[in-house]
């Protein structure tokens, strides 16, 4: 397991590629738990170190979940989350993100999430899932193609209540990786 804040979340990742996101601030509406449908089991793998060490406990985790002096790093990578897809955490102008890196021929279709907390999510018309205190904005997706990055239209699609599915809704190479 590892933890990563910004100035208003905190998130815990689990080895099932899970995802633990609570609000820091004073009133918030809780955790919310994202979790990968049909997910495979794995475990994290760090990126590049920062060059830093963590000295204390962010707010909200209790000394059981911190590993005081451990290395701080740019980005953690699930590898195959689905087969042929990896999970990529990593911070962004002060924001966290995550990225689903697909290789040549893996599939879309099977990138299915659910999102549990106090508050149900909703999906709005600008295509951002809202949460309580959690924001997921529009999916972004791109391509490297000809050594330039080249955009695909995708959309993230509610599929019940609490479960969510990205789509991918134009247009890409099914030979080429896809992020």
């Amino acid at each position: 397991r590892f933890a990563a804040a910004t100035g208003t979340l905190a998130l815990y990742a689990r080895a099932n590629g899970e995802l633990v996101i609570r609000s820091r601030a004073p009133r918030s509406s809780g955790p919310i738990t994202l979790s990968w449908l049909g997910a495979s089991p794995g475990k994290w793998t760090a990126g590049p170190s920062t060059g830093r060490t963590v000295g204390h406990c962010m707010g909200g985790l209790s000394r059981a979940t911190c590993e005081l002096g451990s290395k701080t790093f740019h980005s953690f990578r699930r590898p195959n989350l689905y087969p042929g897809v990896d999970l990529v955490l990593h911070g962004k102008g002060g924001q966290l993100e995550y990225d689903l890196e697909l290789q040549p021929g893996a599939s879309v279709e099977n990138l299915r999430f659910e999102l549990n907390g106090a508050v149900a999510p909703s999906l709005t018309p600008a295509g951002r899932i809202v949460a309580g205190d959690f924001v997921q904005w529009r999916p972004v997706a791109y391509q490297f193609v000809d050594g330039a990055r080249r955009p695909v239209e995708c959309a993230v699609r509610r599929v019940s209540t609490h479960v969510f599915a990205f789509a991918v809704t134009g247009p890409y190479r099914r030979d080429l990786p896809l992020v």
